[in-house]
């Protein structure tokens, strides 16, 4: 039972880590966008998410929110998808939310924060550090993507486009929301929140600006055009999960949804890719790609084998019986001779026997010879 026991500990090493998968769905990812979707559907919403774009947002849907999960532009393919889907589906509005910034460094600045004040000091410095790699990590993906060159329509002035500030990243303690139905643009009110932004959000000239930073930077734009209205929100950091444990950033992500108006059906897309029946590879590889997946079929192979070696513990190159013809009197004495030579004692081979033959006789019926 102790064995069993270190072993069943050695399999669990490796499965608990910081999950932050962006805009997934399922699972406790600080990165995820599950709280959104449940704060959405709080509302009284009706909401599906789903995990690409594909057919299946053609029909039934009034709105359409898509997080970007690429730090870099649109694909093609995506970009091509989009203009079908705004020109043969039902739906009306659309939502496309870049990436910027997202929650980890925000966590590991909090836990590091933590930890000193609780005097453990090699372990906030530690934290700290994870603090600070991430920042570099998702500073470095973000400039990359900005260097690349922007294919597609997406980011030539159609919708929207992309720059990196000379300032670093900015804390946004407040946005300025316009009021609603209010020809009047001065005429604002502020929301507290807590978001980090790096990239900043270009529109296009004929876009309006709905939100915005108290230095007039631009955070959600408004493209209202003939039969669809085209929102694009620049980051989705007030929309993720550990962002939304803040009680002001729920109130962003109330306002957003009260911006889109919704009446009826919501599709919430957590990625810009376009899902192709034909090319997507539905075998166990794909399955074994996502984490935890590997883990969890390494420890069901290995109790496999567990099992195998308690239930079938003989292998190798199967023993050769001889089968002896028990009618044959010669083969009784080749038994007795094997007998006596096994023993070395001629005393225990007689006993053997005698057992033998008191054996046949209990077993024998009343007047049997």
């Amino acid at each position: 039972m102790r064995y069993l026991i270190l072993i069943l500990l050695l399999a669990c090493i490796g499965c608990n880590r910081l999950d932050t998968d962006y805009a997934a769905y399922r699972g406790k990812s600080i990165n995820g966008v599950q709280v959104f979707i449940d704060l959405i559907r709080s509302e009284g919403h009706q909401v599906d998410p789903w995990p690409a774009l594909g057919e299946h947002l053609y029909n039934d849907y009034e709105i359409v929110i898509i997080f970007h999960d690429d730090f870099s532009a649109p694909s093609p393919e995506a970009t091509e998808y989009f203009e079908e889907l705004i020109d043969w589906s039902d739906t009306t509005t659309f939502l496309f939310v870049g990436r910027d910034f997202d929650i980890t460094s925000h966590y590991w600045r909090t836990v590091s924060s933590q930890l000193a004040q609780k005097n453990d000091s090699k372990q906030a410095e530690r934290t700290s550090q994870l603090a600070s790699e991430a920042v570099n990590i998702l500073k470095s993906a973000l400039s990359e993507s900005y260097e690349m060159e922007i294919e597609g329509e997406f980011y030539e002035g159609k919708f929207f486009g992309v720059e990196l500030p000379e300032t670093e990243i900015r804390d946004i303690s407040e946005i300025l929301v316009r009021v609603p139905d209010d020809t009047d643009e001065s005429e604002q009110t502020t929301l507290p929140c807590r978001w980090e932004l790096y990239r900043k959000l270009v529109p296009p000239k004929e876009a309006e600006v709905l939100w915005q930073t108290a230095e007039q930077e631009p955070l959600l734009i408004l493209l209202d055009t003939d039969g669809y209205r085209l929102f694009a929100l620049g980051s989705a950091y007030p929309l993720l999960n550990g962002a939304l444990i803040d009680p002001e950033n729920q109130k962003v992500a109330l306002e957003l949804i009260r911006q889109l108006e919704p009446t009826g059906k919501i599709a919430v897309v957590t990625g810009s890719r376009v899902f192709d029946p034909e090319a997507e590879d539905a075998g166990m590889w794909r399955f074994l790609k996502v984490f935890p997946h590997p883990w969890i079929a390494g420890h069901l192979l290995f109790f496999l084998g567990l099992f195998c070696l308690s239930r079938l513990p003989i292998f190798g190159r199967p023993r050769i019986e001889i089968f002896k013809d028990l009618k044959r009197f010669g083969a009784h004495v080749e038994a007795l001779g094997d007998l006596m030579r096994r023993t070395g004692k001629t005393k225990i081979a007689k006993k053997r026997i005698l057992e033998w033959k008191n054996r046949r006789s209990a077993g024998r019926k009343p007047g049997a010879k």
